[in-house]
């Protein structure tokens, strides 16, 4: 029974030790943020304004319009990404919980579907269902041999 459960114990430590680690690695943040990136469409929008500007296909006037326009988007954004609150990751809640969940599912899941009086040696299985002793079962097996030798013939003797 000790066996069992020092081999059970290691099939959850090793599933722990698969899935909590990856869960508490910090990982750096790739890319930019989503307001630098609109700041960068902004400063674009504001270059193609000015080429536009320098081009003559643009008055001063509708000039004037679209970079307040600009402006205002560009003021838009940076309030959003103000009132937007950072993301924070909470790594050891979840490694702790998952480090709880596992094993308390891994022993609902044995005593719901499995069978914990299987974990009893063969022998005393067997002896508890059958009541029969290992002297009695080797008396059982002379008597069986006496009785092939008489009649070699049988086959129920064979059979057992």
């Amino acid at each position: 029974m000790i066996a069992f459960w020092t081999i059970s114990a290691l099939f959850v430590a090793s599933a722990l030790l698969l899935v909590v680690p990856p869960l508490l690695v910090q990982r750096e943040r790739t890319g930019a943020s989503r307001g630098a990136i609109n700041l960068a469409i902004h400063r674009d929008e504001l270059r193609a304004l000015d080429a536009e500007m320098l081009a003559g296909t643009l008055d001063v006037k509708e000039y004037a319009r679209a970079r307040r326009e600009l402006e205002t988007r560009v003021l838009e954004d940076v309030a959003e990404d103000e009132l937007a609150p950072p993301v924070r990751r909470r790594a050891w809640a979840t490694a702790i919980g998952t480090g709880l969940a596992i094993p308390l599912f891994a022993l609902a899941l044995y005593f719901g579907v499995g069978n914990p009086q299987a974990i009893t040696t063969a022998g005393q299985a067997a002896d508890a269902a059958h009541g029969v002793s290992p002297q009695r079962m080797e008396a059982l097996v002379a008597r069986l041999a006496v009785r092939m030798k008489t009649n070699p013939q049988d086959p129920q003797g064979w059979m057992l």
